[in-house]
């Protein structure tokens, strides 16, 4: 629980440093929205603050270099086993050093990543929802990944692979958001201006 709780404090500066960026992109947003005769709701603008948050604490995290700082490409720092997180870790817990290394490898990759399978298509109307959401979740991944690689840090393919499956999973708990409240949902969305409606 103490590394959940450290993962959320390492995000909550780059959050507080975006919040102004984000401002000055929504403003900006909100101009557009009325030159296409479309509105925005509560629900869109709260969701879509979450989101945009979240991802600059994610990129805190996971792009912006940590103490670690930036090194030299070093294949020894890259995995492309699949599976070998499952190894590794049992390895561990076999060592009796406990389970935290698959909660942070397995859980955590997989937790991360849930949001940016859930937001995309809650707050905006894609036509393929699921590719969406896995393709979202996905592309951050490899984008993270492709960072890591000049910094002090693993790249690892397992990483992909659970980022992506975070994505499913956000997508999952987006459909049954919307199964169980599609009038909920659609307060979530930008919608046309009244007099703009046919």
């Amino acid at each position: 629980m103490d590394s959940v709780l450290a993962f959320g404090r390492g995000m909550l500066p780059a959050m507080a440093l975006a919040a102004p960026a984000i401002l000055a992109l929504r403003l900006w947003g909100l101009r557009r929205l009325g030159k296409e005769g479309l509105s925005t709701t509560p629900g869109h603008e709260a969701g879509l603050w979450v989101f945009l948050l979240f991802c600059a604490g994610l990129g805190a995290l996971t792009v912006v270099p940590g103490p670690e700082g930036w090194g030299p490409l070093s294949l020894e720092r890259v995995n492309l086993i699949p599976l070998a997180v499952f190894r590794q870790g049992f390895a561990i817990l076999r060592r009796g050093d406990g389970w935290g290394y698959l909660l942070i490898n397995f859980v955590g990759n997989i937790v991360m990543f849930v949001p940016l399978g859930f937001f995309p298509p809650l707050l905006w109307r894609v036509r393929r929802p699921l590719l969406a959401s896995v393709g979202t979740a996905l592309g951050a991944s490899l984008l993270v990944e492709l960072c890591q690689l000049f910094q002090n840090r693993g790249t690892d393919v397992d990483d992909l692979w659970l980022n992506a499956l975070g994505g499913l999973l956000g997508y999952l708990l987006f459909r049954l958001a919307e199964r169980a409240g599609p009038e909920a949902v659609e307060g979530f969305r930008v919608r046309k201006q009244k007099g703009e409606e046919k």
